[in-house]
């Protein structure tokens, strides 16, 4: 009987800390994840004076990063790239819990990072697309995966590309909407030339019927004067 209890409440226990989740797509990770990044797992550390809510020390996840997808700007990512020969991103490290990840020394994964709720420090999980690349293959595989067999890293790009299409959209319209005030500007001003030039040309003409009408009255008094 003791066997049978421990037995349930060993059962019991695992049911309790089993991570069930459902895996979201490509995009809706994407947008929801605060950093996306391929790179090497080095190591784990423990980082002192560096605490948690509970003022334990915070365990951290090293990895190399070969690529960034979000979270930091190609540029940024390129320039750091070029000075320090490699760029390093440490994840806060959740072993322990029920849907906590533990990586493989020297691996490559590809790596769905949120903020976490209490410090804001970047982490993943079991819950997350995150998961070992082998051989580069970055075909989406996980089971209930709504975007299974779809090349996730051919997505990702994609995901970046509109990206900078939206970031490019607003400078657009507001070279389109500068266009169009200089455009109205030289309208103006076009329009106001040519008034001038109209009331120029209705005063030279106006003076120049006056002129002839005086002329003809002269003519017609000097005329009369001839034939008394």
């Amino acid at each position: 009987m003791r066997k049978i209890l421990t037995s349930l409440f060993i059962l019991t226990t695992i049911t309790l800390h089993a991570c069930t989740c459902s895996i979201a797509g490509i995009k809706k990770s994407y947008t929801y994840s605060s950093a996306v990044f391929y790179g090497k797992y080095l190591s784990t550390d423990t980082v002192k004076g560096f605490n948690d809510i509970s003022r334990r020390p915070f365990v951290v996840d090293n990895f190399e990063v070969s690529k960034f997808y979000r979270g930091v700007d190609s540029l940024t990512f390129q320039h750091s790239i070029s000075k320090r020969k490699s760029y390093i991103i440490s994840l806060i490290n959740n072993s322990q819990d029920g849907c906590g990840i533990s990586f493989e020394k020297e691996k490559m994964y590809l790596v769905y990072a949120y903020r976490d709720f209490y410090g804001g420090h970047l982490t993943t999980d079991g819950c997350t697309r995150t998961r070992q690349i082998l051989s580069g293959n970055f075909i989406a595989s996980f089971p209930s995966d709504p975007d299974k067999g779809k090349d996730e890293d051919f997505e990702l790009n994609s995901l970046i590309r509109i990206g900078e299409i939206e970031k490019l959209l607003p400078d657009y319209d507001n070279a389109i909407n500068l266009q169009n005030e200089f455009l109205k500007s030289q309208l103006v001003e076009v329009n106001t030339k040519l008034h001038s030039r109209t009331m120029l040309l209705y005063g030279i003409t106006t003076a120049s019927i006056l002129i002839v009408i005086l002329l003809l009255y002269r003519l017609r008094l000097q005329k009369k004067a001839n034939n008394a």
